[in-house]
């Protein structure tokens, strides 16, 4: 009898011997759905439970699929998290006049931790796009010379463009700095190279915001 250990996929559980098997008749989307068991054809969009009832996955080993990303750390403890409130990671105790705050999105709050050391500014990590947290923002403007946003997208209509607007409509007036990916074409490669490539590094953010401070 072939290996019938399920494993996890996108759309549900294959067996490691159905995820091998070549299906020259099926297309590749077809395929995430349609499975056949001991040459029976399963109807399409079957649940999963029906292809392998608990009882029957209880006594089989799983398999899981872990994608790591970096700079964030698994709790052991989860607290909820209230939608479209920051977290501030760090407080600036620099003089005024040099005062920065490091408003970050998504996996760039792993450079900004070592970038906030740095110069001794204070590191929000957004958490959120929409919404984004008005009293924070605002507190920040109130409270900083310079906000710089951090995000692993296009500068032009992403989060650092949506705190410009909000800043804007408020009627705030403080010097920004938006950092991101460039609005051209970025080649395929290690991300970590690309956000090297791209100024997105530690590095690179501090050169940026030292040479804004001037």
């Amino acid at each position: 009898m072939t290996d019938m250990t399920p494993i996890t996929y996108a759309a549900g559980a294959y067996t490691a011997a159905q995820a091998e098997r070549p299906r020259p008749e099926e297309n590749r989307q077809s395929r995430r759905f349609r499975l056949a068991t001991r040459g029976h054809r399963l109807p399409r969009c079957q649940p999963t439970r029906d292809l392998f009832p608990m009882h029957e996955l209880s006594r089989q080993p799983l398999a899981r699929l872990r994608v790591s990303t970096p700079g964030v750390e698994i709790p052991t403890h989860l607290e909820p998290l209230e939608i479209g409130k920051a977290e501030l990671r760090r407080e600036s105790r620099a003089e005024p006049g040099r005062r920065v705050a490091l408003l970050a999105f998504g996996s760039l709050n792993g450079p900004a931790v070592d970038v906030a050391e740095a110069l001794d500014a204070t590191h929000l990590n957004m958490r959120s796009v929409k919404p984004l947290d008005r009293e924070a923002i605002l507190a920040a403007a109130a409270d900083h010379d310079l906000l710089v946003t951090l995000e692993e997208n296009v500068v032009a209509g992403g989060a650092g463009s949506g705190v410009n607007e909000l800043l804007a409509a408020e009627g705030v007036q403080v010097a920004l700095l938006n950092l991101g990916l460039p609005d051209v074409f970025v080649e395929h490669g290690k991300p970590d190279e690309l956000l090297t490539e791209c100024g997105l590094d530690a590095a690179g953010i501090e050169a940026s915001i030292r040479a804004r401070l001037g």
